[in-house]
This record gives C-alpha cells, structure tokens and sequence, in this order.
C-alpha cells in the first residue's frame, strides 16, 4: 500500500515536471516563431527595396521597358489562354465520346406493348 502512494506521489510529481517542461518548451517555440516572422520581415524588406532599386535602373536604362515588359506578358497570357482553351475543348469531347459509348454500352430495356 505505501509503495503504491509513493508510485502515485512520484507519478504526479513527473507529471507536474512534464508540464513545466512543456511550457518552458511552449515559449521557446513561440520565441523562435517571433524571431522567425521578424527575420523573415527583414529579408522580405530587403528583398522589396532590391527589386524596386533592379526595376528603377531597369528602367533608366531602357525607358520604354514597362511598356515593352506588358506587351511580353500579354502575349504569354495570350498563348496560356489559348492552349487552356484547347485543352478543354480536348477534354469535352474526350467526356462526350466517354459519355456517348456509356450509354450505348448499356443494356436498352425492353420495349413492351401495353394495351
């Protein structure tokens, strides 16, 4: 009986440790994600003033890169629209040619006269 209070008492006082563990460890990662959202703020502060900093020598350079840059990309939407277009009229009449042999795979029932 006293070994059994005393497995008990150990075992609650283990799981009082765990816990304070797992807070300590709790802080910890919300520390770390802290610290990780502030760097990642950093770089991508960075990285902003990079590209702005690329994009207005870009620009000094060739004056009508904007302009010739929004012509590039119109054609590639154009093309990626087109191949998106023939891809689904490809798969509708994939669908419709699966549809139509499903209905005449299946067996027609009987027509009966009924006077």
């Amino acid at each position: 009986m006293n070994n059994t209070t005393e497995l008990n008492t150990c075992s609650n006082q283990y799981h009082e440790r765990s816990k304070d563990t797992l807070r300590t460890r709790e802080k910890r990662a919300l520390y770390m994600v802290q610290l990780r959202g502030e760097r990642d703020s950093e770089y991508r502060r960075i990285e902003r003033e990079n590209n702005a900093r690329a994009m207005r020598r870009k620009r000094l350079e060739d004056p009508l890169y904007r302009e010739n840059e929004r012509q590039r990309n119109r054609a590639r939407m154009a093309t990626i629209r087109r191949e998106n277009s023939l891809y689904r009229q490809q798969e509708h009449l994939k669908n419709r040619h699966r549809m139509a042999s499903k209905r005449h795979s299946l067996p027609q029932p009987a027509k009966t006269n009924s006077i």
